[in-house]
C-alpha cells in the first residue's frame, strides 16, 4: 500500500512538469486567395449535349488543410446536334472544404433565334479549384418551353487561367 501511494505521488508531481505542445489558436493565419481571370469551357449531357464557353473570374483559397474556390462567369451554351439553339448564361459556384462539394446557380436565355425560354438552373456536385462537375435541374420561367433543352442535366466545366490578379490576404 506504502509502494502504490509513493507511486501515485510520483506519478502527480511528475505529470504537473510535464506539458503538451502550446496551442496556437491564439495567433492568427493568414489566408492567401488567388484570383484569376479563366476561359471558361465546359460540357453539359442529358437528352441533348451543349458545349460551354465563357470568361470566368475565380478565387482559389487554402483555409487549414481544406481547398475552397469560387467563381462568377458569363458564358454561351451551344447545341451540338441537328437543331442549333444557343444559351447565354451568367451565374456563380462554389466549391471546396472537407468533401469537395460544389454548388452553383445560373440564369440562362436558351434561344433557336425563333422562340426563346428563360431557365434557372441550379446546381450540386464536385468541385475543387478550376474544376467543377454538377447536376442541374434546368427550371424554365417562361410559359413557353423551347423544344431541346435538358430538364436534367450532368456538366464538366473547367476554367484555364489566361491572367493572374493581385491576392487578397485575408486575417
Amino acid at each position: 500500500m506504502k509502494a502504490e501511494v509513493k507511486l501515485l505521488l510520483f506519478l502527480t508531481i511528475l505529470s504537473c512538469s510535464v506539458f503538451g505542445q502550446a496551442t496556437d489558436t491564439i495567433r492568427t493565419r493568414e489566408t492567401i486567395v488567388k484570383q484569376s481571370l479563366n476561359l471558361l469551357t465546359g460540357v453539359s449531357f442529358g437528352r441533348n449535349t451543349f458545349a460551354e464557353l465563357g470568361i470566368s473570374k475565380n478565387n482559389n483559397t487554402v483555409a487549414g488543410r481544406h481547398p475552397f474556390s469560387s467563381a462568377y462567369f458569363t458564358s454561351t451554351e451551344l447545341r451540338l446536334g441537328n437543331k442549333f439553339i444557343m444559351g447565354p448564361k451568367i451565374g456563380a459556384w462554389a466549391a471546396g472544404g472537407a468533401s469537395g462539394i460544389a454548388m452553383g446557380l445560373n440564369i440562362i436565355y436558351y434561344t433557336d433565334l425563333e422562340n426563346a425560354s428563360l431557365s434557372f438552373r441550379p446546381e450540386i456536385g464536385f468541385g475543387f479549384q478550376n474544376f467543377k462537375f454538377a447536376y442541374g435541374y434546368n427550371a424554365i420561367l417562361t410559359k413557353h418551353k423551347l423544344e431541346g433543352i435538358n430538364a436534367h442535366l450532368g456538366s464538366v466545366i473547367y476554367c484555364f487561367k489566361l491572367k493572374k490578379l493581385s491576392d487578397k490576404i485575408r486575417q
